[in-house]
């Protein structure tokens, strides 16, 4: 019996997946963000998963982006891989985004946007899908909401 390629695009598992893994064992901007502008939580309360998302936004742009996990290897993964991008988007393109990778995910006929390609492999996981999500949902709770104080 041999092991699967862990950058097989065909291997569905998310656990073979080389990026993912990579931001799951090694997440960028994991950690408390004292001076933000913006913060926003999403929990899964069927499993505890919780997402706190960070961002200082000035002038209608994330400046900064930072995050806390509690939960599976996907969602510290994929908060991984949203606040290591978001720096530099507006607004409105977060939004896009979040809207656009909900859309990827569970219909399937639409691309992913640029630099989340690597969430193809979880369509084909429709349990796991709640956890792809969960970082998006808080980013989009952090800008619906006022400034922190």
């Amino acid at each position: 019996m041999t092991s699967p390629d862990p950058t097989s695009p065909t291997d569905p598992s998310p656990y073979a997946n080389a990026v993912l893994l990579d931001h799951a064992r090694h997440p960028r901007g994991r950690g408390a963000m004292s001076r933000a502008t913006h913060r926003g939580r999403a929990e899964n309360v069927l499993c505890g998963d919780t997402v706190d998302v960070s961002l200082v936004v000035e002038d209608d742009r994330v400046r900064a982006a930072a995050f806390e996990a509690t939960g599976c290897a996907i969602v510290v993964a994929v908060a991984s891989m949203l606040v290591e991008r978001a720096e530099g988007w507006t607004v409105a393109g977060a939004r896009e985004r979040a809207a656009a990778v909900a859309a990827a995910l569970v219909d399937g006929t639409v691309a992913f946007p640029e630099g989340f390609e690597a969430l193809t492999d979880l369509r084909a996981l429709a349990t796991r899908h709640a956890c792809a999500l969960l970082p998006w949902k808080a980013l989009g709770r952090a800008i619906a909401e006022p400034p922190a104080s």
